[in-house]
């Protein structure tokens, strides 16, 4: 199996949790685990109980044998096979054979296992979070800490630190008196999709403005609910109806529109057949969740178009595409996809006036890389995320190599891109059978993990090789860089690159792309964030991914490719929805129970996974709660595919994929499966009985089409011009976004002399143990220049020096207080020097003091030739959390010494 990544693993947990609190106001509420323990030890004694009495009355012989094992298994500790016996459902007396009947005992006991299974069930479902309470109370402490630290207020948390504050005020009236201003009116548009958290902090301000003669106009559609994962409810129209007691019923008017201003008459007909309150209850019923019919949200008149001619016509296709693997499915819906674009819709509308319809990003980027592939524009926040941009990757690769050269997948990312081999005319293949033949591992697109060709690979990393075996590539195409890496600023690093590997001449069209990276490491560096390393952290980071979008124009006339989340609201001429499903948790004992569910009652919030057991629907408790879940799950889908197939204007084309079970069962025998649950349909099963049973369809036949289409051909698709006049082929392209760059001449000299000479500095104060006895001008002075000569073969350029820096260092190390302890150190102290610890996520960090006692760690970092800065800070603030990870009992500390001020920093955790 894959490997455990604890850090997903964790947040999968913690997150959901965490965001279910900060919609709903609620304190997840969790079931004890003892009371679960209760119930099982209580389930083996009754059935060691039951089991004896039908022993001891000489019934062994007349009850079902399946109760037999099912009680022998439960008393042994079975518990979950032993309940999973269908025995345990239906009329107790049918578990006796042959009418036999059994003593009244037997069959009270058996109700009360029975009672007990059910309960047993219900607790089980929760009892796996249980288990995680503790971790997430810890986590919620630590974030509470850390706000209170950094002044920090999470904008998810927003909503219940108003219904606090609101709490805290106790009336209205202070509400306005801080506000500085008195409401009468409200507006609340996509109501629907208004958590019952804000509306309970609406409503107090709201009723106020109302009994003072204002108003409340909520708009919204029951049908277009997205975000039910936020706290919103289907059931807030009704509650927001009867909230307000100084408003008289007759106060209160409903309206609803019955006129589609969107869509031409053949797609608003389609949509009112597909969407019809009859249809979606049969749905319900086919899925075996009739007794829970959420149909009564589509329970709404037929919509209508104005009558004017431009409103006529409107064209609808849908294609069944039956796939036997994962691999085949995308081939199919890509074949599919860009036929339809380049045979079809982008000779009669331009590009811009196209829209496809995903559910999750994941998708919408599988899909910009085939169009981009194909020569067809697009604009999708994935295809305009510079971090996506396949040129771009490249460079990105090369900036955390310089980073970390050590780290091969870099390398390897950026060495076998084509920014790089067109720059430097290298042939891939060469450098595959190379890597080949050193036996080094090539990175795994999927993975970003190296696969190594064979056992033991070389140790060194992959540049050094690289270098001596390319040694000419080496010096025209990467050296510079490389041993420029740490004197030039991460902007001017980059812009150096582009002008030497020529990208913008080889690449004209990731100029947007170039830019963006430009002005990021720009603001970075205005922001105290300069270095190479902080850019390479946020990049890694996986917060704040807009700041790595380019902006999109609106007269951009290029695909554009939305989740429907984001398309609620929007119009567009064609809509294409590639991915049509309606995925529901299915309550099957297939079901690993990896999706955490929270169930809301008036006592809290209770998350919950699903079990896998079998005869589920036998287990009353549990059976309602995944009955609830899966009801809401398909309400949820049904309104996702309903906002999708209600964007387009002209024409509407939906592709539903489903799996060939003919071919995917051969040779698995022809025997069916004697289940009578009816919800076994897949997705896009589901989707084809919602649209092609309604118009009659037969199984056999794959489309369905609808109208007819709207324009006619009249223009050929245009490719991505690969050929395009760069704006300013000089120095001035950048010009407005950035600032004038550093010539690499000016500062090359002294920030390497300068870089040497801390180095020097810190290598000296690493050995000064060795000479240091007393804590005195001269006494120091002396040690230090025994330090320094012993440091000097790595550093000769500093010999005619060595007297003018220890002067000076004495002089300002005695200066500062409290610092003589840390270089006399009392017996039992642990000193360590440059010392190299690894951090959570896997990085070197290297503490040039490190002093560990019985009570307390001591960091020192040293700082010379350098300005105060509060980077500098944050990295003794990571030193100390890292060590206080190690060393969970000790008390730790962190200070910056800069050494040519003199200056101590007391850097607070």
């Amino acid at each position: 199996s894959g490997s455990w990544r604890l850090r997903r693993s964790f947040i999968n947990l913690v997150k959901p949790l965490l965001e279910k609190e900060f919609n709903t106001g609620m304190k997840m509420q969790f079931i004890s685990v003892q009371e679960f323990n209760r119930t099982e030890t209580e389930l083996k004694k009754l059935a060691n109980k039951l089991l004896g009495m039908i022993r001891s009355f000489g019934f062994e012989d007349k009850v079902q044998a399946n109760l037999l094992k099912s009680l022998e298994r439960i008393a042994g500790g079975d518990i979950k096979s032993g309940l999973s016996f269908k025995v345990w459902a239906g009329d107790p007396s049918k578990i006796a054979k042959g009418g036999s009947k059994l003593h009244p005992e037997i069959l009270k006991t058996f109700e009360e296992v029975r009672a007990l299974r059910d309960r047993w069930a219900f607790l089980r479902a929760h009892v796996d979070v249980a288990y995680y309470k503790k971790l997430t109370d810890a986590v919620k402490n630590e974030l509470e800490y850390l706000k209170q630290r950094k002044k920090l207020v999470f904008i998810d948390e927003l909503n219940v630190k108003v219904r606090e504050f609101m709490e805290r005020l106790a009336n209205v009236p202070s509400v306005f008196f801080l506000l500085g201003e008195k409401l009468f009116h409200f507006l609340i548009d996509e109501f629907q999709d208004t958590s019952i958290l804000q509306w309970s902090n609406l409503r107090p301000i709201i009723e106020e403005a109302l009994s003072k003669g204002g108003s409340l106009f909520a708009v919204g559609d029951q049908k277009q609910l997205l975000f039910r994962f936020r706290g919103s409810d289907y059931g807030l129209f009704e509650k927001a109806i009867g909230s307000f007691p100084s408003v008289p019923s007759e106060q209160v008017y409903l309206a609803s529109t019955k006129t589609n201003w969107r869509s031409r008459r053949t797609i608003v007909e389609f949509n009112n057949k597909v969407f019809d309150k009859k249809n979606i209850s049969r749905l319900f019923e086919l899925v075996g969740l009739d007794e829970l019919d959420l149909s009564e949200i589509y329970d709404v008149p037929p919509q209508s178009v104005p009558n004017s001619p431009d409103r006529d016509g409107g064209f609808v296709y849908a294609e069944v595409i039956k796939w036997t693997d994962a691999d085949e499915k995308e081939e199919l819906i890509r074949q599919k996809l860009i036929d339809t674009l380049k045979s079809d819709i982008l000779l009669r509308y331009e590009p811009r006036e196209v829209a496809i319809l995903v559910r999750k990003n994941s998708e919408g980027e599988k899909i910009a890389q085939w169009l981009v592939a194909e020569g067809i524009p697009v604009a999708s926040e994935r295809s305009l995320d510079i971090r996506k941009d396949p040129i771009l990757i490249g460079l990105l690769s090369f900036l955390k190599f310089l980073d970390t050269p050590a780290d091969d997948v870099s390398f390897f990312g950026f060495v076998l891109s084509d920014i790089f081999t067109k720059a430097a005319n290298l042939d891939k293949e060469k450098v595959i059978r190379w890597a080949e033949t050193k036996r080094f591992g090539l990175p795994n697109p999927s993975t970003n993990e190296l696969v190594l060709f064979q056992e033991n690979a070389p140790k060194k990393p992959a540049y050094v090789s690289f270098r001596e075996d390319f040694q000419s590539i080496w010096e025209q195409w990467i050296d510079e860089f490389f041993v420029n890496v740490g004197f030039l600023p991460p902007y001017d690093l980059v812009n150096r690159i582009i002008r030497k590997w020529r990208v913008l001449q080889h690449f004209p069209h990731v100029e947007g792309h170039l830019m963006r990276l430009l002005e990021i490491l720009r603001v970075q560096e205005d922001i105290g964030f300069g270095s190479l390393s902080a850019f390479i952290e946020t990049l890694n980071s996986g917060y704040d991914d807009e700041k790595f979008y380019v902006p999109a124009p609106e007269e951009l006339n290029s695909v554009r490719i939305l989740t429907v989340h984001k398309a609620k609201g929007l119009e567009f001429n064609v809509v294409i929805v590639p991915f049509a499903e309606l995925r529901i948790k299915q309550r099957s004992g297939s079901d690993k129970g990896q999706t955490l569910h929270i169930r809301v009652d008036s006592n809290g919030a209770y998350p919950w996974k699903r079990v896998s057991l079998r005869n589920v629907d036998t287990f009353e408790s549990y059976r309602e709660i995944t009955l609830r879940e899966d009801a809401h799950n398909l309400l949820d889908e049904l309104n996702i595919l309903y906002v999708a197939m209600t964007r387009p204007k002209d024409e509407l084309y939906v592709f539903i994929n489903i799996k060939n079970r003919e071919q995917s069962n051969k040779g698995k025998g022809q025997q069916k499966s004697k289940s009578k649950r009816r919800n076994s349909k897949s997705p896009g099963e589901l989707v084809r009985a919602l649209i092609f049973d309604v118009f009659g369809i037969d199984e056999d036949q794959n489309v369905l089409t609808f109208g007819r289409k709207v324009a006619q051909a009249q223009k050929p698709v245009e490719r991505i011009s690969e050929q395009r006049e760069v704006p300013v082929s000089s120095r001035t392209w950048h010009v407005g976004i950035v600032r004038e760059s550093i010539p690499v001449e000016d500062v090359i000299g002294r920030r390497f002399e300068a870089i040497r000479r801390g180095e020097f500095i810190h290598r000296a104060l690493a050995k000064i143990d060795n000479f240091l006895r007393t804590w005195d001008l001269p006494s120091l002075k002396n040690a230090l220049t025994k330090s320094l000569y012993a440091a000097l073969s790595y550093f000769p350029e500093f010999e005619d020096e060595i007297d003018e820096i220890a002067q000076e260092l004495a002089e300002n190390l005695t200066q500062l207080s409290g610092i003589s302890q840390w270089f006399l150190t009392p017996p039992g102290t642990k000193v360590l020097c440059e010392k190299e610890i690894i951090d959570a996520n896997g990085k070197t960090l290297r503490i040039d003091r490190l002093l560990l006692s019985k009570d307390e760690a001591v960091i020192i970092e040293y700082k010379t030739g350098e300005p105060v800065d509060a980077q500098h800070v944050k990295q003794v603030e990571h030193y100390i959390r890292t060590i206080s990870r190690i060393y969970p009992d000790l008390s730790v500390s962190g200070f910056l010494l800069y050494l040519d001020k003199p200056l101590l920093i007391n850097v607070k955790q």
